[in-house]
């Protein structure tokens, strides 16, 4: 007798591997040419953004009462990006 849908569970040995399941395949996303133009054109913004994304949390400011100093890290100044006040304005469609 088959068991229901909802019953079925998958044994610990039913794949070719042994004991566990393999990953799942992760497409790489397909860029058009006008977006790969767009992120040579930014990478400046595209690596700021990156180190906001890792290291914003070091230098923002989370103690109420002023106890600890939050630090100014270099990997968050636009300048050590190529990026200054003349490159203010950016095309991010």
């Amino acid at each position: 007798m088959q068991q229901p849908f909802l019953m079925r569970t998958r044994g610990y040995h039913d794949s070719a591997e042994y004991g566990c399941i393999s990953p799942p395949r992760v497409k790489a996303e397909a860029y058009s040419a006008e977006e790969l133009r767009n992120r040579q054109a930014n990478a400046g913004l595209l690596q700021l953004v990156s180190a906001y994304r890792r290291y914003g949390h070091l230098s923002s400011n989370l103690d109420p009462l002023g106890i600890q100093k939050s630090e100014l890290l270099d990997e968050l100044s636009a300048g050590m990006y190529g990026l200054g006040e003349d490159s203010s304005v950016f095309d991010i469609k």
